[in-house]
């Protein structure tokens, strides 16, 4: 059964260039599981609440995709461990949720044309 995903990624601020070549792999690790991705989002280099491995600043990449159940086991893992990444949170979007931003989506395209 098809599910709805947000992945959120942190990576180390090292260098923009090791950010996005990060980026990149974990962009190509959701291609290889056959990620059908709806939305992906860069919101660049931010402050950390706390410090995570000595860090306190983070790049941020956020992805809302769909898959296969079957798929998502050990994509958490291999995020994990890949080169340059913080932290990631994977979460299965509930279909309330969903809903709700359809709605709100729709909402404001109404709005805009009227």
């Amino acid at each position: 059964m098809i599910s709805e995903y947000e992945l959120i990624v942190l990576v180390k601020p090292t260098s923009e260039k090791i950010a996005q070549e990060t980026y990149s792999s974990v962009k190509k690790l959701l291609a290889s599981k056959g990620t059908k991705i709806k939305k992906e989002s860069e919101w660049g280099k931010k402050a950390l609440a706390y410090p995570i491995q000595k860090q306190s600043e983070a790049f941020y990449y956020l992805w809302d995709f769909s898959l296969d159940g079957k798929e998502i086991g050990g994509l958490g893992e291999k995020i994990k461990n890949s080169e340059g990444v913080l932290r990631h949170l994977l979460v299965k979007v509930q279909e309330k949720a969903m809903k709700k931003e359809k709605v709100k989506s729709a909402t404001k395209k109404a709005e805009k044309k009227g």
